[in-house]
């Protein structure tokens, strides 16, 4: 995510590689949006598109999923829009405000946000990611074939520790 999915070429191979793994591997999406990066607006969102379609588990801020899918919904119903195109997780990160994991087949899972005093948020996201899938990983979930079996209370696990360590790097 991030960066790399602005930068031509490499934004074009790394939507290729998630269309072509896509059939056996679990793909997981954070495309950290930067607009003051993107150059090409509707070709950044047409690559988007595509990968958002063959990703599994899509993680969005609040500030993401408010460019992602724009107009006055909230963010539940902007997250169902998404979990419509094709992933079967949604996790959005809000801040101190916690995180949610909503399921394509239904559900939400919520946590809080760890107390921690800010000094810098750079790399909190992808400190929380590493969290999240470190804890999946842990408990063999991270698997094109087991996604399906991840239940909310396993979700929620994974949240909170995702949390924990991005209390740790902020």
């Amino acid at each position: 995510g991030g960066i790399s999915l602005i930068s031509e070429p490499c934004a074009e191979f790394y939507a290729e590689l998630a269309v072509r793994e896509a059939r056996t591997r679990a793909i997981v999406l954070d495309p950290n949006i930067r607009p003051g990066f993107i150059k090409d607006e509707p070709r950044y969102r047409a690559r988007l598109q595509k990968m958002i379609a063959v990703t599994d588990i899509l993680k969005v801020s609040d500030e993401d999923l408010h460019w992602i899918v724009p107009g006055e919904n909230s963010l539940a119903q902007k997250a169902a829009t998404l979990l419509r195109e094709g992933p079967q997780f949604l996790i959005l990160t809000r801040g101190s405000a916690g995180a949610s994991a909503y399921r394509e087949s239904g559900g939400v899972a919520d946590v809080p946000a760890q107390n921690a005093t800010v000094v810098d948020t750079v790399g909190a996201g992808d400190t929380f990611n590493a969290g999240v899938l470190a804890h999946l990983a842990r408990e063999e979930l991270l698997q094109k074939s087991r996604l399906k079996d991840i239940h909310l209370d396993q979700l929620a696990a994974a949240l909170r520790l995702g949390a924990a360590v991005a209390a740790i790097t902020v």
